[in-house]
This record gives C-alpha cells, structure tokens and sequence, in this order.
C-alpha cells in the first residue's frame, strides 16, 4: 500500500472513530427565524388555499401568509391543517446506526411519514419536544419527509388547554426539526442532580449494553479542566446507570453566580469510545421550607421575576438564540432574577442562556384555565422534563397555570426528575406555597400578619398599557420585605404580544386589551417602568432622596443582594453641568472618581463615601453608578445640587417702562420683550405677541380640576414693576399675581389650596397641541411618571420630539404626554415660537397635555385622570392601576392627593419667549 492509500485510509478510520463517538446532528429545517429552510407546503383552508408551494421552516405559516389568525379567546377558531413535504438524503453508513428525527416545536397534533410509512402515533401537544426513531424507514439515498399538522388537535383536553388560553394560537412547523444520529450502542439520554454540597449524581440511560461494555462519567469545567478521575461502570442488564461521586467545594450555580460544569458520559469496549456525550450542569440545591421560604444553596432567595411569552412580531413563536441572549439581558438590565415559562416549555435556547447568565425558572406545562387529560398529560411531562431536566436554571415545574392542573400529573414530574424540584399550581396554594394572582396591597399585608404559607405570586402587577408593573411596584415590594414568609414574585409580563398580521397590511395586533401587557413593545421597545422596576429591584439599594445642605459625601446603602458582597461591585461618581436645555441634551461631566466598595454582606446596610472636590456644590447634579462583579450596570442614581429658579437667565434690564393698554375686556402689558393680554373679566392670559408674531399660550392660570369665580383683577405699579393679580374663590381659592419688569421674563407668582380629596393640584394653562414640536427641559426624565411610579429616571437635560404614543398601542417611546417630575426649566418648540417656563419650586411636576385613553381599555384604571389643561405646574399628581385593580388598592403611593386644611400652597414661574 501506497502512503498516500495509507494516510486515506488512517484517515477514514479516524473519522468513522469520531463520527462513531459523538452523536451528529443534521438539520432539515433551519436553526431559527433568521435561518431558514423552504419545504413545499400545501394549506388547505384560509389563505393560500388549495395548492402546492413552499414554505420556510421553522415558521409560523399564519406569519408566511397562510391560513388565518386566532386569538385563544376567540369562540371559532380556523382549523386548517399543513401538509409539508421535504426530500433528504441519507449515506450508506446510516444503516449502522440509529437515527431519530426530532421535532422541538409543532402546533399542534403532528403525523409524520418517512418514505410513506409512519415514523410513529401522532404527537399532539403544541410546545413540546417529540422524536421517532426512523432507522428502518430510511432508505440509501434520497428519503422523503411528509408532516400533516393540524392546528387544531383531535384531543380535546389539549385545545382546552393550549387553544383557548389567553395567548396568540397559531400552527406550523416552529421550532427546528433535525436528525439525531447515534452509534447502534449509545446513550439515550442522562438526568443528572449535583446539590451545593458537591454531591454528584448522573443517571445514564442507555440502550441494553451486552457483557464487556462499561460506562463513565467525568465532570470537568467549561474549558475542560478535569476536577477528579471518571467514576466508570460494568454494563448491565437493565439500561440504566447510577454514577456518583462527591466534589470539595464546587463553584455553585444561582442567579448571581450562574457557575456551570460539564459531565462527559462515555460507552467504551476494550478502551474504545463508542459513544460519548457531553451535558453541561451546575452544582445547586432547591428547597422549599414550609412556613418559611424558598431555599437556594442553602440561602433564602427573594424572586424578582417576570413572565414571559415566546413571541417575536414578524415572527410569532418562533425565535432565535439572539432573541434569547437579548431578552435575559434585559431582563438582568432591569435587576430580575427570575423568570416563569407563560404559559409552555421556551426554546432550548433560552434555558441555555439562564443557565450561563443566571436566572433562576419556572418551567411550564401548558393548562390556560384548563388541564390536559391524564394519557396526554402524562407523556407531555415525560417529555418536558426529559428535555428540560439538566438546566440548572430551572428550579421549578409549574403544573398549569389558574385552575389547568390535573392534579393525576402532579406526582409525574418527580418520576422523570431526580433533582426532585418542588412543583407549584400558579394562582393556587399549593405545596407550601400562595400564588395568589393579582393581589392587592391589603391582601399582602394581612398575608404577612396572619398567613403561614410562603407567598410568591406567579402573577401581580399586570401591567396593561402603561398600568402596574412599576406603578405600584415600591409599596408592593417594600411589604414584601417585610414578610416573613415572602419569597419574590413574578410581573405580568416581560413584553406586549403583538404580531404583525400579513392580513392586515402588516400591522401589529395586540388583540385589544389582551395582550399589550408588557414592560417592553413587541419589539423590545422600553417603557417608563423599565427603569422604575430597575431601580425598585437594585440589589443596591440606595434611600438617598435628595442632597442636604450639610451633605458629608457619605450615601446611604443597602445591600440586597442573596449572595454577593457589595465589595465585588464597583462604584463611581460624575458631577455634571448642564447647559440651557436644547435639542442635545448637552451635559458636560466636570469631575468623578472612584467609589470604594463597601464591605457589606448580603441584607446589611452601610454608607458609599464619595470623595468630592472642593467646589463640587456648584456642579447641577451629581450621580452614583454600580456595576457588578460581572461588569453589568446596576443602577444610577442622579440628584440636583442647586435650587429652582436658579437656571433663570440673569435679569438684563433694558432702559424704559412697561407699557400698558386697554380696549374693552383686555389688558395689554409690554414689557419690551413681549406683549401680555389678559381678560379683565376672566383675570385669565388670552395670548402673548412677540416682534416675530403670536403665541398662543391662554386660558390661565386657573386652579387645575377645580371650579371656582374670579372674585378680584387688579392692575397696577408697585416695586415689582407693573404687577396684574387675580383672586378666585369656590372650594378653596387661588391667587394670582403677575410682575412686569422691562427685557425680562415675566414672573407670576401664585398661592391656592383647596379642602378634600383631589387627584391632582397646580396650575394650568391652554396652548394647542398641534403647534407643538417638541420639549426640552431640566429635571429628571426621559420619561413621564404617576404618583405611584416616580422612581427609575434621571435628574439632567433633556429632549424629546412630539409624538402622540398610547403606550401599547403604539411604541414610539419615552412618550411625550403626560406628567414630567421635578422640573426646573421647560421650553416647548413650537411652530410659532418657542416658550420657556422656569420653575422655582423643587419637586414641580409639569403637565404636558393629556395622553389619549387606550380604545382598548375596559375601564379607567389605567387611565389616570388629568387637568382640563394643557400645560399645567403641579404640586400633586395622579396615580395609575392595573388591569384588575383601581389605583387605590395598590398601596400608600397610590392614594389620591388629601388637603385637610387650607393652609396656601405657593408657588413661582417665570415665562420667558424670545
């Protein structure tokens, strides 16, 4: 023989050891949304109908253009089915081994034909992962592929409880589909528990291995660094394998320390490897300790999780890992530690991505409000646990979710599972553990006073349209606390579930009120409470409200993390100095330095020491920024250094008086920059007049939601210049005063107060809302704020372009409506001329106009009330509710604004045009 023949053939023998080795995996589908593969596809009802084309899978077809859309409300329901066809090959060697196909995804009762025949029963059970070993279906060369899936399953538990819940239903071919290609001796699959203590357990399912073949395992790190010998078994008759060991002082997995190892489980005959597989894991512990709380490693965790659907607009449920790796980080962006399954098993991918960046999971069986039956049932759990066992990230198994539990399933999950991970009823009491959905504020107070389950609602704070969520969030959490057995909760929920419907012109539908219930758009687009929830839930916990005039550098902090100490954190200060707000944002960082990190262990409280310069108070704002130990920002948090008023443009006196005229009904004052017109018999501003034309700014002050008569208007000369003053009486009053100096911004003063319950008190004034361009101003933003939700933004300078946004209904954000807190200067760009407000009050909240209601909205809890005005300077705002719930059962935030006596509330503007 040839060397040249010798080296091909050492090389074939090399390779055919390899491929004996590990599993192969063959794809003929594409990998995800982004990476498809066409398969001819015939619908037979909706759109499309009738004919033979093609397909991209994995797809939703509703999102490809056939068939027809359904809500799981819906009463009627399209019941097309798919037939796919797909032509593959397959090489000689297969005939040697075992080959699998492997669906993760079908909705939803799906039968499968290799070259005509069966591959097996139909699978029905729309998220679930389904194989058939297809080795003797196969022929040399080309094979055919034939699925018919119907959308509607032929098993009525299952359209119960997949079909008729509160989520978009849809059919297809979603998830990948790939060929598992083993050696005829091999390894079927592994279930492995490795607790805190470094105990290790691996059992090892196999085919019937005959005499003279053993089975190993080793655990090693991510990079392949051995941690102790391989434990290694005789082969026996029953095909299944106990492997254990014990490990000193393992790395152990949780959220705040995702540390994963892999085990490699190997056949061998004779010290050859037959088949080998590798299964990442993570060393970790759960318990569930009655009357007390939820255990990880040994220490009790507190859950900041949200739920989430796995939901894509253009492309419905089917995702990709990129879409996986961004939703986990926003998720760990907004300081969460956990997230629940709604309502069905993700994508691999997604568990992947917890396990490597931490978040601990809930995982689902699907039941919206309805179980599956018990012979269904029972193979959908085998299946979801046998798929999802080995992700250390998962710390639970939710059987169902409101009322879908058949209870016949609950024991099953401990069969397939030998972690032994607790299983919960969402919206139940179940094992210990209250999910309560939805509860009030009252309700958690009277569950930590006289309740000894654990509480951990798997569903609060639903957040419709811009409702819940972090509205609400403080009071709730600040309880939670406190509560002895309280162990977290889940928001409801992570993202709006919009779809682009390819019926209607590519427009994104939430199904009305049903679905824009997330703290994000449907395309991850971040609300207002992204940033509240963020700061409520920093595991750096700052109680700072403002800067005192005695400020020693030294902040108050907490630290609320489970497992770290805040010295593995990194801490920063900026002092900044804002120019007059413009359509930059311009703000220019003068000094910052390094925080040491405190020593503080987890649940202590301590201070940050800033070592400020001298100087540092006539900096505007100063700001404190963590990190963690991984790099990730936690949170910043900002305060204003100088007082109101003190961003008013220096008085520039020009020679002259102010001149004043009457005609009939109107006072005009001239102060040389502009003309002011009143109404003498209103007392109320009717416009001002510049050189460069009119705007129209009007129809105030008045006293915002209060009716009251102009009891007072005078006008005259006194120090202040020229002065125009106002008095209105009814429930309470309000009084006016004006001063006029010549080439400067005209100053109004004001005092008021009324007597009893308001949802809101201030000032107003008119202006049209269609001149309007846009609004820059000092004072924390970007976005607006209720009464119940003031936490998460920023004290600096700002801009945003007019839009009309209804969150959830659209997703242009930060939206432009709406209440803005603790503003000190605000200038809105018109189409007539721009006009400046400054105010000299701290924590002025300013109106921008009235956001429009959602058309989907059921009732007014998420529509907070507003001032009939449309520029308004406010003392009080108001709160915003839920879906479920009106804001006044949502804890102290979220009460309404009570004056008991009518002591004056004063305040000061200036308005300056140009």
């Amino acid at each position: 023989m040839s060397a040249r023949l010798l080296l091909l053939f050492t090389g074939m023998l090399c390779l055919q050891a390899a491929f004996a080795q590990e599993t192969q995996y063959k794809y003929l589908s594409g990998t995800d949304k982004d990476h498809t593969v066409n398969w001819d596809f015939y619908c037979s009802a909706g759109r499309q109908q009738g004919k033979w084309t093609t397909i991209p899978v994995p797809s939703n077809w509703e999102q490809q253009g056939f068939g027809s859309y359904n809500y799981g409300h819906d009463k009627v329901k399209a019941d097309e089915q798919g037939l796919y066809r797909y032509k593959f090959t397959a090489p000689e060697n297969w005939r040697e081994r075992q080959v699998n196909i492997v669906f993760d995804g079908v909705m939803t009762d799906a039968e499968v034909k290799i070259n005509g025949k069966p591959a097996g029963p139909v699978h029905q059970g729309g998220f679930y992962r389904f194989r058939y070993d297809i080795s003797k279906l196969l022929h040399n060369g080309s094979n055919l592929l034939e699925v018919k899936v119907a959308k509607m399953s032929a098993n009525i538990s299952v359209n119960k409880a997949e079909r008729s819940g509160d989520f978009w239903v849809l059919g297809g071919i979603y998830r990948p589909v790939f060929l598992e290609v083993k050696p005829l001796v091999h390894i079927d699959r592994v279930a492995i528990t490795a607790d805190a203590n470094g105990q290790f357990t691996l059992h090892a399912y196999t085919n019937i291995l005959s005499k003279g073949y053993t089975i190993s395992s080793k655990v090693q790190t991510m990079e392949g660094k051995v941690l102790k010998e391989a434990v290694t078994l005789p082969s026996n008759n029953a095909g299944v394998y106990t492997l254990q060991q014990s490990f000193d002082h393992p790395a152990t997995w949780s959220a705040e320390t995702p540390n994963r190892y892999q085990a490699v489980v190997e056949i061998k005959k004779n010290d050859q490897t037959i088949h080998r597989i590798i299964q990442p894991f993570g060393f970790r512990t759960i318990e569930i300790r009655q009357r007390d709380g939820i255990y990880v490693n040994g220490v009790k965790v507190i859950l900041k999780g949200v739920n989430r659907h796995s939901a894509w607009p253009e492309s419905g449920r089917t995702l990709s890992k990129e879409i996986s790796i961004q939703d986990v980080n926003l998720m760990k962006d907004m300081n969460m530690n956990a997230v629940r399954m709604s309502h069905y098993p993700p994508d691999v991918h997604f568990l992947e991505v917890c396990d490597s960046l931490g978040l601990f999971v809930l995982d689902e069986l699907t039941g919206w409000q309805a179980a599956y039956d018990t012979v269904v049932g029972h193979r959908l759990v085998k299946e979801l646990v046998e798929r999802d066992v080995n992700h250390p990230s998962v710390i639970a198994w939710d059987n169902g979710n409101e009322g879908g539990f058949n209870r016949a399933l609950d024991a099953d999950y401990a069969i397939h599972d030998p972690q032994q991970r607790p299983v919960l009823h969402p919206w139940e009491r179940y094992n210990g553990v209250d999910t309560k959905h939805y509860p009030n504020y009252n309700y958690l107070v009277n569950a930590s006073l006289y309740d000894q389950d654990i509480y951990l609602p798997t569903e609060f704070m639903h957040g419709l349209y811009d409702g819940g969520m972090g509205a609400g969030l403080a009071d709730f959490w600040d309880r939670m606390l406190q509560h002895p057995r309280g162990a977290g909760g889940f928001l409801w929920a992570f993202a709006d579930e919009g779809l682009v419907r390819t019926d209607k012109s590519d427009t994104i539908d939430t199904d009305g009120n049903h679905a824009p219930d997330g703290i994000l758009g449907p395309h991850r687009e971040k609300e207002g409470s992204f940033y509240s929830i963020r700061q409520i839930w920093s595991p750096v916990h700052i109680t700072l409200p403002f800067i005192p005039r005695n400020f020693d550098g030294r902040i108050p902090i907490e630290n609320r993390y489970d497992y770290t100490t805040l010295a593995q954190c990194r801490f920063r200060w900026q002092l900044l100095r804002f120019t007059s707000p413009e359509k930059n944002q311009k703000a220019d960082t003068i000094a910052s330095g390094a925080i040491s990190a405190p020593e503080l262990a987890p649940h202590e409280k301590g201070w940050l020491s800033l070592q400020l310069p001298t100087g540092w108070q006539q900096a505007d704002a100063l700001l404190v920024t963590a990190w963690d130990n991984f790099g990730r920002e936690i949170i910043t948090r900002s305060w204003a250094l100088q007082l109101p008023g003190s961003k008013m443009p220096q008085a520039s006196e020009v020679n002259g008086k102010v001149n004043v005229a009457t005609a009939n009904d109107t006072l005009a004052v001239d102060n040389g920059k502009a003309t002011y017109y009143f109404s003498r018999t209103t007392g109320l501003l009717l416009q001002i007049r510049t050189p460069k034309g009119k705007i129209s700014l009007s129809g105030g002050p008045v006293l915002a939601g209060v009716s009251q008569q102009l009891k007072e208007f005078k006008s005259g000369e006194d120090s202040s210049g020229y002065f125009v003053s106002a008095r209105y009486e009814g429930n309470g009053f309000l009084q006016v005063n004006w001063s006029f100096r010549p080439g400067t911004p005209a100053k109004l003063d004001y005092s008021y107060s009324f007597k009893g319950e308001m949802p809101f008190a201030g000032i107003t004034f008119q202006y049209p809302e269609q001149l309007v361009t846009g609004l820059s101003w000092e004072g924390e933003g970007p976005y607006r704020v209720w009464k119940n939700r003031l936490q998460g933004n920023l004290f600096g300078s700002w801009y945003k372009a007019y839009n009309n946004t209804i969150t959830g209904e659209s997703w242009v954000y930060p939206e432009f409506k709406g209440y803005h807190a603790n503003v000190y200067q605000a200038t809105f760009h018109t189409t007539e001329q721009p006009i400046t407000f400054y105010t000299g009050n701290a924590g002025t909240f300013l109106q921008v106009f009235k956001p429009q209601p959602p058309k989907g909205a059921a009732n007014n809890n998420t529509n907070p009330a507003f001032p009939e005005g449309d520029i308004g300077f406010l003392n009080s705002i108001s709160p915003i509710g839920t879906k479920f719930q009106d804001a006044g059962q949502m804890g102290p935030e979220s009460q309404g604004n009570v004056m008991l006596n009518y002591t004056p509330v004063k305040g000061t503007l200036w308005v300056e045009v140009p």
